[in-house]
């Protein structure tokens, strides 16, 4: 049996544009014809004005919440453990913000890097929970690392049906 290599032809790919469409205040609009266009797939027109009113983080009330202080308790521990390279950043994903997630990474990658899990376990010993509005509160909690006793502060909201934290500073 004989194999004869030919060498394949190329040709160029033709160029196609779309049609540009209107646009007016974030609205597509498209010229209505007596007869339907069947080579052209329908678009729907959307307005992305009022997006975040039903797709954004929604705010939820206390009542609607878990108990401040147990959660407060629990996330103050998964946080610490997060600053002292116990526990990985991603955990802590879905109860952050992502401006707290991402200096939580930073600085878990500094303090990963330097104390790789050396001695005892980061334990909490003490929460406070103020919180005199609906759907926020705010926590200080005392924490032993290794040797040093620190602070943490930090502010919950109720978004989405869930404790968030936004803000975070550790002391």
């Amino acid at each position: 049996m004989t194999v004869i290599a030919t060498r394949p032809h190329l040709r160029p790919a033709p160029v196609i544009a779309p049609e540009p469409l209107d646009t007016a205040g974030g609205v597509v609009t498209l010229p209505l014809d007596d007869e339907p266009d069947h080579d052209r797939q329908p678009v729907l027109a959307l307005d992305f004005h009022e997006r975040d009113a039903f797709f954004g983080p929604q705010p939820t009330a206390s009542a609607d919440l878990p108990s401040a202080r147990v959660w407060a308790q629990q996330v103050s521990q998964a946080l610490v453990e997060v600053l002292g390279a116990h526990r990985p950043v991603s955990q802590l994903v879905r109860w952050t913000t992502t401006d707290v997630y991402a200096r939580l990474a930073r600085g878990s990658q500094a303090v990963g890097n330097r104390h790789a899990r050396r001695g005892r376990r980061p334990v909490v010993r003490s929460v406070h929970v103020s919180g005199d509005r609906d759907g926020l509160a705010e926590v200080t909690a005392v924490v032993v690392v290794g040797e040093r006793v620190r602070a943490l502060a930090f502010r919950m909201v109720g978004r989405d049906g869930r404790w968030v934290i936004d803000e975070l500073v550790v002391g």
